[in-house]
């Protein structure tokens, strides 16, 4: 049997820690699949990653990564995905700088396909505490990180609501 490495998707506005929960990772065997702005911070710190355009294989710059490719919802919600991603790590930016759509989808099909969503420094500290001591995290957290990666999801597109209400 071939060791598939865990994978972990970053694609943040926030890159606070980030170089400390990829170096963490990379010490318990996970592979960093990062976009494009996180991937040059973590490329900054010496850290090996696969870019986000390789692993989906599209190379074309729109100004923004390809985390809407049909690739990236494969992985994450197939069960019988060749390159699944176990967890993703997205913080989005605020609806003052627009509709973040991609980090929103993408934390969205963690929590589809039951994959680890982080979307905050804080609860990242916890996931990788956890997998420092026990190589998994607990059930209780990770429904906790699906909890509050919906009601990220759910506060965002209320947002928006507001804001396309005030422009009417």
């Amino acid at each position: 049997m071939v060791f598939t490495p865990l994978k972990a998707l970053f694609s943040l506005s926030n890159t606070a820690k980030a170089n400390l929960f990829a170096k963490s990772l990379i010490n318990l065997g996970w592979q960093i699949i990062a976009s494009n702005k996180t991937g040059r911070f973590l490329e900054s710190h010496h850290i090996p990653i696969t870019k986000l355009s390789d692993f989906v294989n599209f190379h074309q710059d729109y100004g923004f990564s390809p985390t809407l490719h049909p690739k990236i919802e494969h992985s994450l919600t197939s069960p019988d995905s060749p390159e699944p991603i176990n967890l993703v790590y997205v913080t989005t930016y605020s609806t003052t700088k627009g509709n973040d759509v991609g980090g929103h989808t993408t934390i969205a099909l963690a929590v589809k396909g039951h994959k680890i969503p982080v979307t905050s420094v804080k609860d990242m500290e916890k996931v990788v505490d956890q997998l420092n001591h026990n190589g998994q995290i607990t059930p209780s957290l990770h429904q906790y990180l699906i909890n509050k990666a919906n009601n990220k999801i759910l506060n965002h597109y209320r947002s928006i609501k507001r804001l396309s209400a005030k422009i009417a």
